[in-house]
């Protein structure tokens, strides 16, 4: 048995293309791998290599390219649908095709294909051939129904055989959250996803201790007050908050570390203030118009790169 590599993302029924659907477009060949793409009639975008002897070795190219291919489209502003497989769990129901018994498989086991079962239809999976590429068409595809318009720009995946960081559930859901922002309509729940994000990465941070010393004789003069008790509670709760350096502090601080220097002509942190100030009028009720210039337009790639070089400090064993 020989076995291919397959990543596939599903763009949203707004993405457009100069290419003709269902046909496999040649991208490269990188040690005897050959690696295609092609558009599907319900806009998904799918990426294969092979053919390998090994479907673990497939299983790997697999995991790789759907990173890449997930991380460049949401890179370049392409539109995504859905990135596939939002549950990666040690169970995981897969059909089987020729019987109504359901089965289950290990986390490994889901993302193997054969004429018999299948996995789910986007994300990272491995198809079992007898001879090579034409036999993909042998497998059942999931129809559904979208609008297409034409003309457009396509992605560049020249890059795809090469490592950018690995695939796991963490990497999944972090870049599902990149989905989820890029879905939302407004600016102010947009900054909230974005923001929300990078509050998730950050490590919990105090203030310096002189502040917190004086935070806390502050606490011991509400206690010693003349304040009922709920009163003086909820005194010394908030107080105690102050110890904690705040989040926009701490998101800035994370971009210090894992983003770049500059995005156009920002730095993060004016990124950040500006995606900052959207969220507060948002949460606030503020109908607040973002201008075409706006420093918080480019967040989601000041998102990317944290993810990016936060995910690969922690597979070096670095991160604390």
């Amino acid at each position: 048995m020989l076995y291919i590599a397959r990543a596939a993302v599903q763009m949203r029924d707004d993405y457009s293309s100069d290419y003709n659907k269902g046909k496999w477009y040649y991208i490269k060949t990188v040690d005897s791998i050959e690696y295609r793409w092609r558009l599907c009639d319900d806009l998904t975008y799918e990426v294969i290599g092979g053919l390998f002897s090994d479907r673990f070795e497939a299983l790997k190219c697999a995991k790789r390219m759907y990173v890449t291919l997930l991380y460049s489209t949401l890179w370049n502003g392409f539109s995504i649908l859905e990135s596939g497989c939002q549950t990666y769990e040690p169970n995981i129901y897969v059909e089987e095709l020729d019987g109504d018994e359901d089965l289950f498989f290990k986390q490994e086991e889901y993302f193997f294909w054969t004429k018999t079962k299948r996995g789910r239809n986007l994300g990272p999976s491995v198809f079992e051939v007898e001879d090579g590429f034409e036999e993909l068409s042998e497998y059942r595809s999931i129809p559904l129904s979208v609008t297409i318009k034409w003309p457009g720009s396509d992605l560049s995946l020249d890059n795809v055989d090469e490592y950018l960081f690995s695939y796991s559930r963490e990497t999944q859901k972090l870049l599902n959250s990149i989905v989820l922002g890029d879905q939302a309509d407004n600016y102010g729940m947009r900054m909230t996803i974005y923001c929300g994000l990078l509050e998730h990465l950050s490590p919990e941070e105090k203030k310096d201790l002189t502040v917190q010393e004086e935070i806390d004789c502050l606490i011991k003069h509400v206690s010693s007050s003349n304040l009922d008790k709920e009163q003086k509670d909820q005194l010394k709760n908030y107080l105690n908050r102050g110890k904690d350096v705040s989040a926009r502090q701490k998101c800035k601080s994370l971009c210090d570390k894992y983003a770049e220097k500059q995005y156009c002509e920002y730095s993060p942190k004016q990124i950040i203030s500006a995606a900052y100030t959207i969220r507060s009028r948002y949460a606030h009720g503020d109908e607040y118009v973002v201008e075409e210039g706006n420093p918080a337009r480019l967040i989601k790639y000041v998102v990317l790169d944290v993810i990016k070089n936060y995910l690969r400090e922690k597979e070096n064993g670095s991160h604390a």
